[in-house]
């Protein structure tokens, strides 16, 4: 029997479902991929149970494993220290499993990208084998009568960042992200994070740009600064997301001395930071996620409808306001749960998810609906590590994690994202 058969006939789904009913449905697309439905369905709604697939493959010839990560490690852990956690705002739930040459022996993907997935390869050193599983985690309370994901094998003996692509592409196709992306997100980007931090000038950037744009520069990144006139380098000024008049005293006239030199206007926002020195602070009270930058910020927690009214609303003022081209919306991996987290509004119902995964990708349509009305160019970046396949549909342009001074990390982080992120150009 060939290893995809083995694996196949290995395969088992776990878990306490109790009343769920389960079914596993295989198909092979092509010689060496499987295809693994997985339904689950109850004849009264109930909240998901947490459930594992789970199987083996022999460990001959394999010597490493990847996946998309900020920190790559490349070696084989032992079964019990193998785990890798993916979240919707965050990295996708996939890993590939390769020999010395590179050449793939299994790389495996899940569908359900939209909430945490452990995924997890591990040597059990007594069988020397791999233990291979992965489990979606339910944490919502909302109660369902179906689900349904799938699980991708491919044992295919392709170079490994071949398979690594062809199922990031897969996971694409899942969640139909493509939509058409203006040209302008394929070309030379300036942005003033590590000319000048906060310390930006409208009149000094707008002679930049005139110079800018003979290199082939086609758009201006407005970073972090423009929203306060404090240069401390943290986020207490956040949330009202007004603008410096010490820094960019006319905001509507910049933008069009930046148009007026052929380029385009992004502004970066801090998306989900709230600082305790904003006026919208008290406003949200009770309704954050934890704190940050000891307690100078918090994260706000999107479950709530007026948080993401609140949002939405003024991106869409914004782009009426100052006719800017799109954002550079940072930090939406911020949007987690902490450990310590104390849900004081549990059961106050005013939150209409429970689960933080929906709640962000209701705020992030929500955002570019209002905003790609009023420009249908308009442009969203994103950022490593949230270029999951369920968050970089709303996203235009990507980029490497910060690695300031550092070539090699960026060169790697770039490369890990040609290889996740399939079709796009950087």
């Amino acid at each position: 029997m060939s290893r995809i058969d083995d694996a196949l006939d290995d395969l088992m789904l776990s878990g306490d479902l109790k009343e769920w009913r389960s079914s596993l449905n295989i198909e092979r697309p092509v010689e060496g991929v499987a295809l693994v439905a997985v339904e689950l369905t109850s004849a009264c709604p109930a909240v998901l149970p947490e459930f594992s697939l789970k199987w083996h493959i022999p460990h001959c010839n394999l010597r490493h494993r990847w996946y998309p990560s900020l920190k790559p490690d490349l070696s084989l852990p032992p079964d019990w220290d193998g785990e890798v956690s993916f979240e919707m705002t965050d990295f996708m739930p996939l890993l590939s499993l390769y020999d010395g040459c590179g050449l793939n022996r299994l790389t495996f993907a899940f569908s359900d990208a939209g909430r945490e997935v452990r995924i997890r390869a591990g040597v059990v050193e007594e069988s020397a084998e791999i233990d291979c599983s992965v489990t979606p985690c339910c944490a919502s309370l909302q109660k369902k009568t179906s689900y349904y994901a799938v699980l991708r094998l491919d044992f295919r003996p392709f170079l490994y960042s071949a398979t690594v692509s062809e199922a990031a592409a897969w996971m694409d196709e899942a969640y139909g992200m493509r939509r058409p992306v203006s040209q302008t997100a394929y070309l030379p980007v300036y942005s003033t994070w590590y000319a000048y931090h906060q310390n930006i000038n409208a009149a000094i950037l707008e002679e930049e740009c005139a110079v800018a744009r003979e290199y082939g520069m086609s758009t201006l990144i407005v970073d972090d600064g423009w929203q306060t006139d404090d240069n401390r380098r943290g986020y207490a000024f956040c949330g009202d997301w007004e603008v410096s008049m010490r820094r960019l005293q006319d905001l509507r006239a910049h933008v069009e001395h930046i148009h007026a030199r052929g380029m385009k206007f992004l502004l970066w926002y801090g998306l989900p930071l709230e600082g305790v020195n904003s006026n919208a602070f008290k406003r949200f009270e009770g309704k954050f996620l934890y704190s940050r930058d000891h307690g100078d910020s918090w994260i706000l927690d999107p479950r709530f409808p007026d948080v993401r009214e609140y949002l939405a609303s003024l991106l869409e003022q914004v782009v009426l306001d100052w006719n800017i081209d799109g954002f550079k919306l940072d930090f939406i991996d911020s949007f987690t749960l902490s450990s310590d987290y104390q849900d004081s509004c549990k059961t106050s119902g005013c939150r209409d998810y429970d689960a933080i995964a929906p709640a962000v990708d209701a705020l992030l349509k929500e955002i570019g609906a209002r905003c790609r009305s009023l420009n249908p160019g308009l442009l969203i970046e994103l950022r490593q590590k949230y270029v999951g396949a369920a968050v970089r549909r709303h996203g235009d342009i990507l980029r490497a994690a910060d690695c300031p001074g550092d070539v090699l990390s960026n060169r790697i982080r770039t490369l890990e994202l040609r290889l996740c992120c399939p079709g796009v150009i950087f």
